[in-house]
């Protein structure tokens, strides 16, 4: 029913927060084909409930450049194509995740560490879907799991050009 594409998650950036068992959350997507070179990033937001056990408020950010990955490749509905006028959708994250917070040792950077299921398409049908693994910082210790809806805005679509340098001749 679904299968591997040529896209993966590339990097992500969010800014969230927590009050008991409800988190808001907002950030950026970014994916890359990888026979195509092409690129498609887009911004979202995120409601969720869950369950946590540690802080009952607590505020969470992880940049660009945190570390970041996915688990496997993008998987597509037959028929229906990761890409631009796919978005914009709303769609499902499942989430799981540690933190120590502000308690750590100042060598470790970004001590928290989570695993989401990102469900892209639920009106009428998922059309894909990609697990990914994160880094971030947060003020407090917590950890917990959480289901929520995501709503994806308008992609936005590149491919990286070779530009003449203007430093030749």
């Amino acid at each position: 029913m679904f299968s591997a594409s040529d896209w993966e998650y590339d990097t992500s950036s969010e800014d969230s927060t927590s009050i008991a068992i409800f988190t808001g959350a907002g950030g950026k997507l970014f994916f890359i084909n990888t026979e195509t070179e092409e690129h498609l990033d887009f911004k979202y937001s995120v409601l969720s409930v869950g369950a946590a056990k540690g802080a009952v408020f607590n505020v969470a950010k992880s940049l660009v450049s945190t570390a970041s990955g996915g688990l496997a490749k993008v998987r597509v509905r037959g028929g229906f194509p990761f890409s631009v006028n796919r978005f914009p959708c709303k769609g499902i994250v499942i989430c799981g995740g540690l933190t120590a917070g502000v308690f750590t040792p100042s060598f470790i950077d970004d001590s928290g560490l989570q695993v989401s299921f990102l469900g892209f398409g639920i009106n009428p049908l998922m059309f894909a879907w990609v697990p990914v693994w994160g880094r971030f910082s947060s003020i407090l210790p917590s950890g917990g799991v959480s289901l929520g809806i995501i709503l994806c805005e308008q992609a936005q679509s590149f491919i990286n050009a070779d530009l003449p340098s203007s430093n030749i001749g």
